[in-house]
């Protein structure tokens, strides 16, 4: 792969990070959610820094994680995908469509990152796994109403 199609890759991950933090603002905006900071851990701030593009994956594991419990509890089929399931939540008025297009945007984002490992930055894997706590945040409040 040369350098041309990596640095589009990168550009693809801004892309999709940038629209993923706008829909969360305005999800955070529709339901009166705050803006705070979402929590942060030693470990991810120190996974940013050495490993940024493995600090991208985990964070979206978590995602993956919190929303496979998710599955389980809408008694969804196992071959439900996350995106249908977070479709499935906002059906259900558990959240909002901007956090559909937030995670949504998200996981393309996480997908771009998979091809352009070597350029992402340790900003990069900050503000995503700032986004993808904030969402964390959203899909643990539905699972706990759920």
């Amino acid at each position: 792969m040369d350098e041309l199609s990596i640095g589009g890759y990168r550009a693809k991950f801004i892309s999709a990070l940038k629209t993923a933090q706008d829909a969360d603002v305005a999800a955070s905006n529709a339901v009166a959610r705050p803006a705070a900071e979402a929590p942060v851990d030693e470990t991810t701030v120190h996974m940013d820094t050495v490993a940024p593009f493995a600090s991208v994956l985990l964070g979206y594991a978590e995602l993956e994680r919190v929303l496979v419990e998710i599955r389980q509890k809408l008694v969804l089929p196992t071959r439900t995908n996350l995106i249908a399931i977070v479709r499935e939540l906002a059906d259900r008025g558990l959240v909002t469509s901007d956090t559909v297009e937030a995670f949504n945007s998200l996981r393309l984002a996480r997908n771009a990152a998979a091809h352009a490992q070597r350029t992402i930055t340790s900003a990069d894997a900050a503000n995503f796994n700032y986004t993808a706590r904030r969402l964390l945040e959203v899909f643990q409040s539905a699972k706990d109403s759920l």
